[in-house]
């Protein structure tokens, strides 16, 4: 009775996070001017690869979105066949199941990793999550790369103290195609890899983890492969990472600014000279001001995990703008009330509410949960790859994104185990209630 209770709670969670992102990506103009946009690209390259074979120049990124965009270029007129660009919305419809596929396993690792209660009430709050919701319809690889990480993270906290090899090879395919989504996720596998050592010892780990490498890379190989037959180069998921080092070390730059910082002729398509132009870059721009660029990457680490992902879906001034100039000029109640007014403050306050709420009790719960570090390995693992590789790379809040449903992981755990408490505790009152009437 109590798991048909709990299986009604999860579907319940999970059609009301479909509704609300299906609401969401329908509420969208059907095609809306992405001209110039990074979707506009993978759209443009995606076609040609799916119908010829090769993208307009070398792709400097993984193809697994590329595809996505192309094909549904491809499915879009059958679907939506008055509208133009019909890609769109077949991309927002597959984020609105996508979103709603990364709450069931945001459920599958809450319920494997503390309790059926705390994987409850992690899906529920991923569910109405505004910053998800927004995201379900943004033209963007997160909502394919999150999915796939958190289907990998479910598989193996599932199944990790009792491997075998058909999990190594489930979870290195997943954690390949996340990597040709986004290649900033190409080194999760060796966070498994300890793991395995943490749980099972070197030796078995070994064996393992051989085979998850080589699930990894036999699900890279077509790519690489295309790429040196195509291309004549060796990659394994993309180039980018090069140029978000450059970034990180110098500020956000137009790509015509960069070129002409870097020197490089804009109408020259060798990657590898772009390439050695970046790494030359970064040495430079490290090295001629080392303690400049520590204090610049802590400080803009600092300010995307502090900045709320999404709100600039929302028009209108920023809130932290509205609230600085309140502190400078105002500080009156009147004038704070009537912040309220601006364009779009509600929705982006929720954001606001929602980000802050959620890294508060994620805090609070990777404290609590410490003494249990090595069975939370792959969790604690995480954050501290994403927080140190962005530490090194360009930080955005839409690149520290994937951590936000981590986060509220380890806060509904907190939140799941303080109920549990206080059930407990009124539930032996009860108790000693019911035997020793006298003591009311």
């Amino acid at each position: 009775m109590l798991k048909n209770t709990q299986h009604i709670r999860l579907i319940i969670i999970l059609t009301l996070a479909l509704i609300l992102r299906l609401a969401h990506v329908l509420s969208y103009p059907f095609d809306p001017d992405v001209s110039g946009s990074d979707y506009s690209w993978y759209a443009r390259e995606g076609q040609a690869l799916i119908t010829t074979g090769r993208t307009d120049g070398p792709p400097p990124t993984g193809p697994l979105f590329l595809l996505i965009s192309g094909y549904a270029g491809k499915l879009g007129p059958a679907i939506f066949p008055d509208v133009p660009d019909s890609s769109q919305p077949v991309i927002r419809l597959l984020g609105a199941i996508l979103g709603t596929l990364t709450v069931l396993m945001i459920y599958r690792i809450g319920r494997a990793a503390w309790s059926e209660g705390a994987g409850l009430l992690a899906a529920a709050l991923l569910a109405v999550n505004p910053a998800f919701i927004v995201e379900a319809g943004n033209l963007t690889t997160e909502t394919t790369a999150i999915f796939l990480l958190t289907w990998a993270l479910a598989l193996w906290l599932e199944r990790a103290a009792h491997p075998d090899w058909r999990l190594m090879l489930a979870t290195g395919a997943l954690l390949a195609l996340g990597a040709l989504t986004r290649a900033v996720q190409l080194a999760i596998p060796a966070l498994l890899i300890v793991d395995l050592a943490l749980r099972h010892g070197l030796r078995r780990a070994a064996g393992y983890g051989a085979t998850l490498v080589l699930a990894f890379f036999l699900t890279i190989s077509p790519w690489t492969i295309y790429n040196l037959v195509v291309w004549d180069r060796l990659t394994l998921t993309g180039e980018g990472l090069t140029a978000m080092l450059y970034i990180g070390a110098t500020g956000w730059q137009a790509p015509d600014q960069v070129d002409a910082a870097l020197g490089v002729d804009p109408a020259a398509d060798d990657p590898a000279i772009r390439q050695q132009a970046y790494l030359d870059g970064f040495r430079q721009a490290v090295f001629g001001d080392p303690l400049g660029y520590a204090a610049k990457r802590i400080s803009e680490l600092l300010g995307a995990l502090l900045q709320p992902h999404n709100t600039n879906f929302y028009p209108g001034p920023s809130l932290k703008a509205l609230a600085l100039d309140w502190l400078r000029a105002d500080r009156s109640p009147g004038g704070l009330l009537r912040l309220t007014g601006a364009e779009q403050f509600w929705p982006k306050l929720l954001l606001y509410l929602f980000h802050y709420a959620g890294l508060l009790l994620g805090m609070i719960g990777l404290a609590l949960n410490l003494r249990r570090w090595r069975a939370l390995w792959p969790l604690y693992g995480l954050f501290l790859y994403f927080l140190s590789i962005h530490l090194a790379l360009s930080a955005i809040p839409r690149y520290l994104f994937p951590l936000e449903a981590f986060w509220w992981l380890f806060g509904a755990a907190t939140l799941s185990a303080t109920f549990s408490r206080r059930n407990d505790r009124t539930n032996r009152r009860n108790l000693a209630s019911a035997a020793h009437p006298g003591l009311q």
